[in-house]
């Protein structure tokens, strides 16, 4: 997860979360199968030890989805959330309506993916997200982007209490531009994460398989190290306290793996209450600690919601050739031993 690097030193907000995985990855349950899983294996009140992935079956591939096709795997493999998660904020000084939701239809990813594009790319400039989503300022770009989330969305696992592994939430508002619609302003991806069986999705082993890469850069074998690289070293300490944590009394982590905010609505606190949820949510699912990767304008922001920085800035360990690239400045914080 990367934070929002910050375009311009003079300005600050608490909505400076945009933090990526880049909406690639899949279950490593899920494996290359996904067009031979049938919709039955996806059922509703399945065992709560069960650690099959909640699948359904896309017509077309993620690159031009037809969303029409997916089943929202939170409505039938998902436990209920807390109300709360769907309320209003009513902050005093913020929007007033701002919501933030659990996404459970693929047809959101579209104004998610123009979120992270406004915040990764016009906003940020962030070079490592440029360098992993080509075309990602183009129709064709975006299409590519929510097809990819989508894909994710739909083959999250659960946790041996029934909980899915990955969640995805929207902050909406009021569209200003169309009476009685809302619009997605906000995005973040919360996924629970351990070295140990049941307990959550486990760190990637094979990053250009996992990411997808190949189809991001087909026959381009050097952009796929490049970008495997980028994402490896983003997540070493991440992956070191996963692992650090497999002999724990709770061997699980909830990391913050992307967070966005529409450069137009920042400054509202809509950033702080997509992390806060994060927050409500590991605390209800055990106390799990929280981790996540902090941009220089970010890092503030989740400072005052109690996390800490571990360590010196994030380094990327990449081949000589692209050492000339422009790569954002990270810090990994965490919450502790537990909240």
């Amino acid at each position: 997860m990367r934070s929002l690097v910050d375009h311009a030193n003079s300005v600050a907000s608490d909505d400076s979360c945009a933090q990526v995985q880049l909406g690639l990855s899949v279950s490593r349950a899920r494996k290359e199968e996904l067009g031979n899983v049938d919709t039955a294996d996806c059922q509703p009140n399945l065992p709560q030890d069960s650690l099959e992935p909640c699948v359904t079956t896309p017509s077309q591939s993620p690159q031009n989805p037809d969303f029409s096709t997916f089943t929202p795997p939170f409505e039938v493999c998902s436990p209920d959330y807390p109300a709360a998660t769907m309320a209003s904020s009513t902050d005093a000084g913020q929007n007033s309506d701002v919501r933030i939701e659990v996404i459970s239809q693929p047809e959101d990813f579209t104004q998610v993916t123009e979120v992270v594009r406004d915040a990764f790319g016009h906003q940020a400039r962030d070079g490592v997200y440029l360098s992993m989503n080509p075309g990602w300022d183009t129709p064709e770009g975006v299409a590519r982007g929510a097809g990819r989330m989508a894909q994710r969305f739909n083959t999250v696992n659960r946790n041996n209490k029934g909980e899915p592994n990955v969640v995805f939430l929207k902050a909406t508002v009021p569209d200003p531009e169309s009476a009685g619609q809302r619009r997605i302003v906000g995005m973040a991806i919360w996924a629970q994460q351990s070295a140990v069986e049941g307990h959550g999705d486990q760190p990637p082993k094979d990053l250009i398989k996992e990411l997808g890469l190949e189809s991001i850069f087909p026959g381009n074998e050097a952009e796929q190290r490049y970008a495997a690289a980028c994402m490896g070293s983003l997540h070493k300490r991440r992956e070191e306290v996963i692992a650090e944590k497999a002999t724990a009394a709770e061997p699980a982590v909830f990391v913050l793996d992307m967070c966005g905010v529409d450069p137009k609505f920042q400054g509202k606190g809509i950033a702080k209450k997509l992390v806060q949820w994060g927050l409500d949510e590991a605390q209800r699912r055990g106390g799990l600690e929280l981790l996540l990767e902090a941009s220089s304008m970010g890092r503030h922001v989740y400072a005052k919601l109690g996390f800490k920085q571990e360590g010196p800035e994030i380094e990327y360990d990449v081949e000589e050739q692209f050492a000339h690239r422009d790569r954002p400045s990270n810090i990994f914080m965490r919450t502790g031993n537990g909240q």
